[in-house]
This record gives structure tokens, C-alpha cells and sequence, in this order.
């Protein structure tokens, strides 16, 4: 039922100034809640962590869905870079079954860039005779996902730092033992016959040559 302008006139004059502010308030409460449920989700840091803790527990599927399809890893797992979501797949699996396992001991996120230190455990670091490393990872997310995933292992822990050491010298001892690059063949022309046989045409021309010596020999002496 449609109000009377009578009955519009006895509301006060400042009502709906007041009903407008509350409708402008309302809806600046929601974009910030939005926006506070939208930065929550993109938190460099939980990204992070969503894909680590998913390695540790063998989840390939959800390490993947915290990185973008052009993200680039770029560490020892990926030399060279790792370009596309296929490639960082790859090498996800790979550190599965070696079994990785990250704790992170300290992060700090900087708008969308996070730099972490974390020990990693894994098969291969054993082999090389660590227990674990600590390695500084570098992450830039771009909305949300992960698009690029660097790190280095952080030589200031001694454990890492010997592992290192042994690292160098066992590539440095490989590179010396490995045989050098064979000299390339010297070209040489074809040879026929067998060696100090001489060719049966060249012996036919010198035959001639010394004949027609002969006859050019007799015929000077006839001339005298």
C-alpha cells in the first residue's frame, strides 16, 4: 500500500538521509569482508604452506592446485628451470618419492613475495650424508597462486654447509675423471694399392714419359 503524501510529510526530513547512510554503511562492511576473505585466501604465507604440507603427506594433486600454470620452480629439483605446471608436476613427484619433508621455521611475507627457512629431510640429502638442510625458499604468488618457487640452501647452518662441501667435491672429482674428448681424424687423401705398391697408370705414364725422352734424345744426335 502506497503511503499518502501526507503521511510522508509527518516522517522527518533527516529519515531518509539516515536510511541512505545505513545502506552506504552496510555495503562498505561487506566489500571490506570480502576483501579481508579474499586476502585471507592469497596469504603468500598459507599458500606456501597448503603446497608444503601436501608434499609431506604424498598429495600431488595439492601441491598443484596452489601454483599457477606458468609458474617457474627454479632450485637443486630443477636445473634447468622448471616452466609450466607440467614440468613443476614432474618434479613434485619426483621429490614425493624421494621423500621430502619440509618444516618451515620461519616466514615473512612481503604484498605477495614470501621468503621462508626450512629444514627439508629427504632421501637424497641422506645419501649425500645430511640428515636434513636448511634452505631459504623464495615464493611470489600472483592471485593467489603460487608463479614462482625459487631456493638455496642456506650454508650459515653447519650441517648444510658440510653437505655442501661434499656436494662440490664429489661433482669436482667427476669432472677430473672424466675421460677426455678423443682428438678429431686428420683428413687424409684416398690412397690405392697396397703400401710401396706403386699405381699401374703411374707406371705407364712414366714409361712414356722416359721413352719419349729417348726418341727426343736419338733424333737431337741425327741432327748433329
Amino acid at each position: 500500500m502506497r503511503k499518502s503524501p501526507r503521511v510522508l510529510a509527518l516522517l522527518p526530513r533527516w529519515l531518509p538521509r539516515a536510511v541512505a547512510s545505513v545502506a552506504l554503511l552496510l555495503a562498505a562492511l561487506q566489500q571490506a569482508a570480502h576483501t579481508q576473505a579474499v586476502h585471507a585466501q592469497a596469504d603468500p604465507a598459507a599458500v606456501f604452506r597448503q603446497a608444503v604440507d601436501a608434499r609431506n603427506r604424498g598429495d600431488l594433486e595439492g601441491v598443484m592446485a596452489a601454483f599457477a600454470d606458468d609458474a617457474v620452480r627454479q632450485d637443486a629439483s630443477c636445473l634447468p628451470p622448471c616452466v609450466g605446471a607440467a614440468a613443476i608436476r614432474q618434479s613434485m613427484q619426483a621429490n614425493i618419492a624421494a621423500g621430502h619433508q619440509a618444516t618451515v621455521l620461519a616466514a615473512e611475507a612481503v604484498g605477495d613475495t614470501l621468503t621462508v627457512r626450512a629444514e627439508v629431510r629427504s632421501d637424497t640429502f641422506r645419501a649425500g650424508g645430511a640428515e636434513r638442510i636448511v634452505t631459504i625458499f623464495r615464493v611470489e604468488l600472483r592471485d593467489g597462486k603460487i608463479v614462482l618457487w625459487s631456493s638455496n640452501l642456506d650454508t650459515s647452518d653447519a650441517e648444510t654447509a658440510a653437505f655442501t662441501a661434499r656436494r662440490d667435491a664429489l661433482q669436482a672429482q667427476a669432472t677430473q675423471a672424466a675421460p677426455a674428448p678423443a682428438p678429431a681424424p686428420v683428413a687424409r687423401l684416398p690412397r690405392t694399392g697396397a703400401p710401396g705398391e706403386v699405381p699401374a697408370l703411374a707406371m705407364i705414364a712414366a714409361a712414356a714419359l722416359v721413352a719419349g725422352l729417348g726418341v727426343a734424345g736419338r733424333g737431337l744426335r741425327l741432327r748433329r
